[in-house]
């Protein structure tokens, strides 16, 4: 949840896995389709690549920046998984954002 006044979102940065080294990456599940809602309602599904590399997905223009809208939410639904080496445990080691306004 980000108040109405927050920075627009354009992108969101995901690094996927458990990327603390390269055999913990290979050994937990790591997401291969992730479902985006924006304010509650389905807004994109992000296919990622199976790699330790950072990955930047535009998303438009996310948020308000006025005092009409108190707050606003995004929320992430895991639809898919890259199956890990030993373990079902799926991981993602960074979501972060970027955008406009100043971040």
């Amino acid at each position: 949840t980000f108040p109405g006044n927050c920075p627009r979102i354009t992108t969101i940065i995901i690094l996927n896995g458990y990327t603390c080294d390269t055999n913990d990456w290979q050994d937990y599940s790591r997401v291969k389709k992730l479902k985006m809602y924006y304010d509650g309602k389905p807004y994109a599904i992000l296919e990622l690549q199976d790699t330790r590399d950072e990955q930047d997905f535009k998303v438009g223009l996310l948020g308000y920046r006025d005092i009409e809208h108190p707050q606003w939410t995004l929320q992430f639904e895991i639809l898919e998984v890259y199956p890990g080496r030993k373990y079902q445990n799926t991981a993602i080691t960074e979501l972060y954002f970027d955008g406009v306004d100043v971040h």
